[in-house]
């Protein structure tokens, strides 16, 4: 069994609440988990999405760019002139060329 099959096994239950809760309140509901040591392999990590036709790609990377900007202003961070962020941007725009990132 991988680690995300655990992790299902043992929070699965709660993330179905959550997001059936969620959805009544006309909100969305997003699980990702990582580990610490943050080395990727297959089935390792968790992704949650909510289905439907409503969350979308757009959605997603609206999602995305929600959630770097709500960690920036929680840390005080300031996009402009940030080689990181900058970094982040030219890594989407090479996956959206590409279809592919290194």
């Amino acid at each position: 069994m991988t680690r995300a099959e655990k992790i299902l096994q043992e929070c699965g239950g709660d993330l179905n609440n959550i997001n059936r809760k969620l959805q009544k309140l006309g909100h969305y509901f997003v699980f990702y988990t990582h580990t610490y040591e943050q080395i990727n392999e297959v089935g390792k990590n968790i992704l949650n999405i909510p289905g439907g036709t409503k969350f979308d790609e757009a959605e997603f990377y609206g999602l995305v760019l929600d959630m770097i900007r709500d960690f920036a202003d929680n840390k005080g961070i300031e996009f402009k002139n940030n080689k990181l962020f900058k970094a982040f941007i030219n890594t989407l725009k090479d996956l959206e060329r590409n279809g592919n990132v290194e």
